[in-house]
């Protein structure tokens, strides 16, 4: 599925990748080490995403390859990886 973007205007400046993974990490609130949907979606949120909880699922979906419920460092990548198809810079 496509990345469609609606709604908030985004930004022009571009972040590197370690810089999104950064972003990523910093909402990890209660620090075990892993991002719930609740983080990501939080995380997703300050990308501007119009649906952030939506981005979140889609990304724990295709990142979460033990199916455990949550994003850990070795899953990260992928996530970074559809934030960045989806072309979402910090706003």
């Amino acid at each position: 599925m496509a990345c469609i973007l609606y709604g908030k205007k985004k930004s022009t400046s571009r972040l590197r990748r370690e810089e999104i993974k950064a972003i990523f990490r910093e909402h990890d609130v209660n620090g075990d080490g892993r991002l719930s949907i609740q983080e990501l979606s939080r995380a997703f949120g300050m990308f501007g995403a119009f649906l952030p909880l939506y981005r979140a699922a889609r990304s724990m979906h295709k990142a979460d390859a033990n199916g455990d419920g949550f994003i850990t460092e070795q899953e990260l990548d992928k996530v970074v990886d559809y934030a960045i198809k989806c072309k979402y810079n910090i706003i």
